[in-house]
């Protein structure tokens, strides 16, 4: 039993972090559906502003529509797809998930941003998205079971619930 909900939730967050990077593509998307104005493009933008800088200069562009996130997030969140994707092949092997592996993964982010902002070095476009995948992937690997482990204990206290409630056995 608690395989099988161990797959329904590794689907359930897999899709929901596939519609998070369908997001990153919607202003290419509404653009070749014509589906596009200003309005509709601005609430793309506006819905990743929390989360992203969005710099016109430090974001991709697919001709002249710019990616909803900055080229960094692009790949973080490329990146924890893609350590999402890969991860029922790597059930075999043991995920070594100490939060070492996260601070390891975040260094080049940290080298990167830092000789940015101390030195006269600008960082490009591709090595941003590359740090990004690097610590998406990591960060995948290392935050699924955790996530995994909340949602099964979100499940196990609605069945006690309600078994409670309904005066069921659990």
């Amino acid at each position: 039993m608690i395989c099988h909900k161990r797959q329904s939730i590794y689907f359930f967050v897999l899709a929901g972090v596939f519609l998070w990077w369908l997001l990153l593509w919607a202003p290419q998307l509404l653009v070749s559906l014509s589906f596009l104005d200003d309005l509709c493009l601005k609430y793309v933008y506006k819905f990743f502003s929390p989360v992203c800088h969005q710099f016109d200069s430090r974001s991709l562009h697919i001709e002249t529509i710019k990616f909803s996130v900055c080229a960094r997030c692009t790949g973080i969140y490329n990146g924890f797809l893609i350590g999402l994707l890969l991860l029922p092949f790597l059930k075999k092997y043991e995920i070594n998930r100490t939060k070492l592996w996260l601070i390891l993964s975040v260094i080049p982010i940290i080298i990167d941003v830092g000789f940015s902002v101390f030195t006269l070095y600008e960082s490009t476009n591709l090595l941003r998205i590359g740090t990004g995948l690097f610590f998406g992937v990591v960060s995948s690997f290392l935050l699924y079971k955790y996530l995994e482990d909340a949602i099964l204990n979100f499940l196990l206290s609605l069945q006690t619930s309600q078994g409670k409630i309904y005066g069921s056995k659990t």
